[in-house]
């Protein structure tokens, strides 16, 4: 119902982000990542190798705990000025649920445009694959894509066994991101956005693996 309510300006999710959380059993991990990811040599790592703007200079971090019953539903991360969304999986048991779903359009005729015309942001439409591909998650496993205006994805419910989900995660932004948003800095800087969104768009018309992927335990390769 709460979705219903405001579909034109959220998503559909259930989960618990932690940040904030007092005396957090996992602060330190969390500490530790966000130190590590906003380092000048990590940032420029990133800047050669996804080809991130020098200027998203800024790194926005945050964790959560997905437990049973709880999902994301579709979205693109680029609500605001993130230009290189990164995720690292940290639970060590089996899978159960909780699968990235990556949605990004296979650049052919079985890619489906959907048009939002009452969204909160300058692009209106983007294209999703109507097949997708499933990232199983793994402990020490990074999901690392690029934000632009086709980086749909969503996760898959946890199931209500003993499922789990724990992630670190954050976003390469522009400084401007931290800004109000009457700020001038902030009309600046989502007009490099959007330059930088369609610019993707325009070269990554296939977002999809050339072969889709599949959960298969190690041992199988043995």
């Amino acid at each position: 119902a709460d979705f219903l309510e405001h579909r034109n300006t959220r998503f559909a999710f259930r989960g618990h982000i932690l940040i904030g959380r007092e005396k957090a059993k996992h602060n330190a991990w969390f500490q530790g990542f966000r130190q590590a990811m906003a380092q000048p040599a990590m940032r420029r790592f990133w800047q050669h190798l996804a080809f991130v703007p020098d200027w998203a200079s800024e790194y926005d971090s945050s964790w959560s705990w997905l437990r049973p019953g709880d999902f994301y539903g579709l979205h693109a991360d680029d609500s605001s000025m993130r230009y290189l969304s990164l995720t690292v999986h940290l639970v060590q048991d089996s899978p159960a649920g909780g699968e990235l779903l990556w949605c990004g359009p296979d650049g052919t005729s079985e890619d489906m445009l959907i048009e939002s015309p009452d969204r909160a942001h300058f692009f209106k439409s983007f294209n999703v694959s109507k097949n997708g591909s499933k990232l199983v998650p793994g402990f020490n496993t990074a999901v690392v894509f690029p934000v632009f205006r086709n980086s749909y994805h969503a996760v898959a419910p946890v199931e209500q066994s003993a499922g789990r989900r724990f992630t670190l995660q954050g976003w390469y932004v522009d400084p401007c991101h931290f800004q109000p948003p009457n700020s001038p800095c902030v009309s600046q800087g989502m007009d490099r956005l959007q330059r930088w969104s369609q610019s993707w768009a325009d070269r990554g018309t296939r977002t999809q693996p050339p072969t889709r992927l599949e959960s298969k335990p190690f041992l199988d390769e043995l």
